[in-house]
C-alpha cells in the first residue's frame, strides 16, 4: 500500500473538493429549481436527477466567471474593501449560476418556447436566496478553507 504522503497521493488530494463541491452544489440548486419550475408536477426524484445530470456540464462556466470577476474587481475592491468583493463576486456568481440551472430546469421542464427567458428569470429569481446562500458560505467559509487546504498540500 502506498503511503499517502506521497505526491502522487497529495496531487490527487488537491483535486478532490473539485470532484465534491461542485456536484453538491448543483444538487442542491438544480433540486431547488425543479421543485421551483413545477412543484406539482411527478416523478420529483426523476425530473430532479435529469437536471442535475444536465446542469453539471455548466458548473465550470460558473467557476471560470467567479474568477474572471474576481481578475477584475480585485485591483478594484480588494484594495479598498475586501468584504465587497466577497459580497459582489457572490452576487454575480449566484445570478450566474441560478440563470444557467434555471436555463437548463425550465428548458427540461416546458422545452424551448417563447416564453423561455421569461421563464428562466422568474425560476432564477425565485431561487436567487438559496443560490445567494450558498455563494455566501462559498465566499466566506467554503473556498479560504479549500485555499488553505491546498496550501497545506502543495
Amino acid at each position: 500500500m502506498k503511503n499517502p504522503r506521497t505526491p502522487t497521493a497529495r496531487r490527487w488530494r488537491r483535486y478532490l473538493p473539485l470532484l465534491i463541491v461542485p456536484p453538491v452544489i448543483c444538487s442542491i440548486l438544480s433540486g431547488v429549481l425543479t421543485w421551483l419550475v413545477a412543484p406539482d408536477a411527478p416523478d420529483f426524484g426523476a425530473r430532479w436527477a435529469r437536471n442535475f445530470l444536465s446542469a453539471l456540464p455548466v458548473l465550470p462556466v460558473g467557476m471560470i466567471v467567479m474568477g474572471r470577476m474576481n481578475r477584475v474587481l480585485a485591483p478594484v475592491l480588494g484594495p479598498r474593501s475586501p468584504l465587497l468583493l466577497k459580497l459582489t463576486l457572490a452576487l454575480v456568481t449566484a445570478l450566474v449560476m441560478e440563470t444557467l440551472i434555471g436555463g437548463i430546469v425550465v428548458i427540461g421542464q416546458h422545452g424551448l418556447s417563447t416564453d423561455l427567458p421569461g421563464q428562466v428569470a422568474h425560476a432564477a429569481l425565485r431561487a436567487l436566496p438559496v443560490g445567494l446562500g450558498i455563494a455566501l458560505l462559498m465566499a466566506f467559509v467554503i473556498r479560504p478553507r479549500l485555499q488553505r487546504w491546498q496550501e497545506r498540500l502543495a
